[in-house]
Order: structure tokens, then C-alpha cells, then sequence
């Protein structure tokens, strides 16, 4: 030895040839055993990783998102068709309800409302008409005197049937013959509506119930929108997600076969196709006077109050 604490001792060449073969085989031992442990690692981990991942459709997901889209357009288009025909009919209703309310006197509300007020007093304090009694409505008729207590709530009812009865009366052509910007407006509204037919509003009316059943299943199948999030889920996110994807799949395929996308697509653009370019409404009244029997009826469905209940 030339060197190191053995300096100048006699070194036999293969001496130490059983310690190193020793240590060699232990060497050889621990690194198969270490192979062994990271491939079982490995291909555990990546069986956990897909079943974690057996749930993630990111496809449906994405055509579900695209169906609930375009079937939440087509109610939200609808529902502001209706909408328009409800505020153009305002104003007109009102002056119905003036009109027909103005000429019943007070005392004539007896008829329905009973007794237990005095007419003299209520006209006293300038409560004349039937007008006059839902102009006034029940906290401030309360506080006059000579209304004995629940007076009040039978004046204002008997007045709110006598304005429905009106509305219920005066509905019809003739309000719509009438020359007025109003009726202008309430054509034009109701000409959206009747172009679209009832099936227009049948397939609204289904859009909005497939957007209703789309939302919640959309929310809870996020986590199966892609394989991140699907992987950072818990086991019950993970189910629910599953779940929702299934019904998911149920609701395009039924969707599919029917073909509501075009349908609800093609609503929705002639839902849009408002009086915009033809403000004077020369349109819609000549179509009126084609089948005015469509736009009577279809006023009545959506702007005349269901009778109030006899107390």
C-alpha cells in the first residue's frame, strides 16, 4: 500500500473480492426491489388516475352547455314577445278600465261589495266611482270615515271584478280597430307572435323546460368537463359528475332525435324579426285584417286577468 492508513503493508491482489461481491449482490438486491416498487407506483398510479377519469366527457359536456344555450335563447326570446304584447296592451286596458269604472257610481257597488260603508261620506271625501275606489285602494278607504272595518278589502274587490269584467268585455276587434299609436304598438307586438303560430310557442315552452332540466345537471357534471378537474374532484363530486353526464347524454340524444336545435334556432330568428322597419305597423294591420280572429284570441290569452274570487 502507498498510501492511506495502510501505508507499506502488503496488499494479496483479490483479497477482498467476497466483501465486494457481497456488497455488489446487496447493491443489485436493492435496486431490483426499488424497479419493482416504482413500476407497481406507477401502474397503480395510472390505474387510479383513470378511474378517477372513467366520468370525464368533456364533449358532452360541451354540446350539453351548447344545447342549454341556444334552448334558454328561444325562452328568453319568447318570453319578451309576450312581454311587448303585455306593455303595448297597457295602456289600452287602462283606459278600458277608466272608461268602465268611471261610470259606476259607489252606491252601486253595494251590489257586490254589501253594505257597511256610507256612500255619502266616501263622496264626502271625493270617492265617487268605482274609479275612484281602486284609485283610493284598501289602506287609505280604511281610514275614511263611515267604512266600517272590512269594508275596505269588499269596496276594492267588488272594484277589481268590475275591472276585469271590462277588460274581459272590451277585448276583442274592436279595440283593435282603433285608430290610436297604442293599438299601433299592440299590433305590431302581437304580429311577432302570431307569425310564430302555436308551435312557436310550443317549442318556447319546451326550451324553457330543457333549459330547466340542463342547468342543475350541467352544474353538477362540471367536474367532467375536463380531465384537470376531474382528477382534483372528491369521490362524491366524481359520482354526482358521473351521473350527470349519464342524463346528460339521455337529454342530447332525445334532443338529437328530434332535432330542436334547428327548430329553436329558427324560432328564435323569427321571434327577433320585430316592427323595427315598419314603425306605422302597415304590416301587422294588413295581416289583421287578414285573420283577426288569431289576434283577438291570442290577446285574450295573454293580457285579460283571470276573474277575482267572490269573498
Amino acid at each position: 500500500m502507498t498510501e492511506g492508513p495502510d501505508k507499506g503493508d502488503l496488499y494479496v491482489l483479490g483479497q477482498d473480492d467476497a466483501e465486494y461481491d457481497e456488497a455488489m449482490d446487496l447493491s443489485d438486491g436493492l435496486i431490483v426491489l426499488s424497479v419493482l416498487v416504482l413500476i407497481v407506483g406507477v401502474i397503480g398510479g395510472n390505474i387510479r388516475s383513470l378511474y378517477r377519469l372513467s366520468g370525464a366527457s368533456p364533449s358532452s359536456v360541451r354540446a350539453a352547455r351548447r344545447l342549454e344555450e341556444v334552448a334558454s335563447r328561444l325562452a328568453q326570446d319568447h318570453a319578451q314577445a309576450v312581454d311587448a304584447v303585455r306593455t303595448a296592451w297597457e295602456p289600452l286596458r287602462q283606459s278600458l278600465v277608466d272608461e268602465a269604472l268611471g261610470q259606476v257610481s259607489v252606491e252601486q257597488l253595494r251590489r257586490s261589495a254589501g253594505r257597511g260603508f256610507d256612500a255619502k261620506e266616501l263622496r264626502r271625501c271625493g270617492v265617487r266611482t268605482a274609479r275612484d275606489v281602486l284609485e283610493a285602494g284598501t289602506p287609505l278607504l280604511s281610514r275614511l270615515p263611515g267604512v266600517e272595518p272590512g269594508a275596505a278589502e269588499r269596496l276594492t274587490a267588488a272594484a277589481q271584478r268590475l275591472a276585469g269584467d271590462a277588460v274581459r268585455a272590451g277585448v276583442g276587434r274592436a279595440v283593435l280597430e282603433r285608430s290610436d299609436p297604442h293599438v299601433v304598438e299592440l299590433l305590431n307586438a302581437l304580429n311577432v307572435l302570431v307569425r310564430v303560430g302555436p308551435e312557436g310557442r310550443v317549442a318556447a315552452e319546451s326550451a324553457a323546460e330543457l333549459a330547466a332540466l340542463l342547468g342543475p345537471l350541467l352544474v353538477a357534471a362540471e367536474p367532467a368537463a375536463g380531465r384537470r378537474q376531474m382528477l382534483r374532484a372528491g369521490a362524491d363530486e366524481r359520482a354526482a359528475a358521473k351521473y350527470a353526464v349519464g342524463e346528460l347524454r339521455r337529454l342530447l340524444g332525445a334532443a338529437e332525435r328530434r332535432e330542436v336545435v334547428g327548430l329553436f334556432t329558427q324560432t328564435s330568428i323569427d321571434l327577433l324579426r320585430g316592427p323595427d322597419a315598419d314603425p306605422a305597423g302597415v304590416a301587422a294591420r294588413v295581416d289583421f285584417e287578414r285573420r283577426p280572429a288569431k289576434y283577438a284570441h291570442l290577446l285574450t290569452e295573454l293580457a285579460v286577468p283571470e276573474p277575482v274570487p267572490v269573498r
